[in-house]
């Protein structure tokens, strides 16, 4: 079964607690997570993960899966892994010292870049000669890796998860029920990030 949020962080809904609650119940209801974006991952989606990951370790659904989070940093002029190693290892990071490494399965093995997958060019060498868009060789080959890695990555997740999740009447009462509890309790969802929950409950 596969679900598509149709993008999040949107200009026009303008609804960051929304993507909050759609990040929460992706993660909570999924053997494999796949965050496709423009660019490179911004602090606001960097939040919206943890808070969620935060989210799903209070309400135990982490006990019964743990699903893997692969970042495809899309549309990269320089599609060199390397050069993100330092943001990459910040998130890992970040993770590990709010402990929440156990809650979602991230790594340097979750990280993919793409090259633009079109190029312009014209018929012929004059600017005012008709255009035609061409699929880049370079972004197929890659496509076609990350598809392989993709595959072989659900086929592991899928393996080490229970009945609850790979059983689909089972996953359909399960994910109703996490439906249900997000509607609930608002406040896992409600904060901007989970500094600012930690902070709010420390007072309270």
């Amino acid at each position: 079964m596969l679900i598509d949020t149709e993008g999040l962080l949107s200009i026009e809904k303008s609804d960051n607690e929304y993507d909050r609650r759609l990040v929460l119940f992706c993660l909570a209801v999924s053997h494999l997570v796949i965050v496709n974006m423009m660019g490179d991952v911004n602090e606001t989606l960097k939040d919206m993960l943890t808070l969620c990951a935060d989210s799903l370790k209070q309400i135990g659904v982490n006990k019964v899966n743990q699903p893997i989070v692969h970042f495809v940093l899309n549309q990269k002029a320089g599609p060199n892994l390397k050069n993100h190693t330092e943001a990459i290892e910040r998130i890992i990071r970040d993770f590990k010292e709010k402990e929440l490494a156990e809650v979602i399965d991230i790594s340097p093995k979750t990280f993919h870049t793409l090259p633009s997958a079109f190029k312009k060019e014209r018929v012929a060498n004059d600017a005012q000669s008709p255009c035609f868009i061409r699929t880049e060789p370079d972004f197929i080959q890659r496509t076609q890796q990350l598809c392989e890695k993709i595959i072989e990555s659900a086929k592991s997740s899928y393996g080490r998860s229970g009945q609850t999740i790979s059983d689909p009447p089972q996953w359909f009462r399960t994910a109703v029920t996490i439906f249900d509890t997000l509607q609930k309790f608002p406040d896992l969802t409600y904060f901007k990030d989970i500094n600012e929950r930690r902070q709010h409950y420390r007072i309270d």
